[in-house]
């Protein structure tokens, strides 16, 4: 089962330290052969919450011992420090992914996290209801656990979910839908959180 390793920042603060970080860290991770599937500073919508992360960065790792090999690599940890220069708050977790095959051309990811759960029972009758809602909108659920590492940062998730879909018109549709939104009331009541739509990577 592969992992994704989810980061975020409040802000670049220097573009071209931001360039210098990315320069660098090339070498330091491709020993490790993550896929890239979100590198962007751009088109982050929020539609849950308040979060307006101005950089995201979502890499899949065969292992979990992969992500964690390059995360905790002397090299890579030297390298981080440029980012941390150039940028402005913001954190990393690790997620296992689902083991759904397939995928979209030009993917169009939801990211969501919650960082207080009050009601599990509340919670676990949604997890229930919002499966059937997904599958009229193609979309492809890539991960949904409360096992949450923390990598980098004070990001305080403790559940996290990454949807994918072919395009914003499907993830919107979804989110906005009257099948989806007689389900979401069950969660915004029972947790805390926030949540992101992002472009991917187009696949190769």
């Amino acid at each position: 089962m592969s992992v994704y390793a989810i980061f975020y920042q409040d802000a670049v603060t220097d573009r071209e330290g931001l360039a210098a970080y990315q320069k660098a860290a090339g070498p330091t991770i491709a020993p490790f052969k993550p896929a890239a599937k979100v590198v962007t500073e751009a088109n982050i919508e929020t539609i849950e919450g308040d979060w307006r992360p101005g950089r995201i960065v979502v890499l899949e790792f065969a292992t979990r011992e992969d992500a964690l090999g390059w995360h905790k690599s002397p090299a890579y940890g030297e390298v981080m420090k440029l980012r941390h220069a150039a940028t402005k708050g913001g954190g990393g977790v690790l997620v296992e992914t689902l083991p759904i095959p397939g995928g979209h051309p030009n993917p169009v990811y939801g990211i969501f996290f919650q960082d207080k759960i009050s009601d599990r029972a509340a919670l676990m009758e949604y997890q229930q209801k919002a499966g059937p809602t997904l599958g009229p909108f193609g979309c492809i659920p890539r991960v949904a656990t409360e096992t949450v590492e923390l990598l980098e940062g004070d990001w305080p998730a403790v559940r996290v979910v990454v949807l994918e879909f072919a395009d914003r018109e499907k993830a919107r549709g979804w989110h906005s839908s009257p099948e989806y939104s007689a389900v979401k009331g069950i969660r915004l009541a029972a947790t805390h959180g926030a949540g992101v739509l992002v472009d991917g990577i187009p696949a190769r």
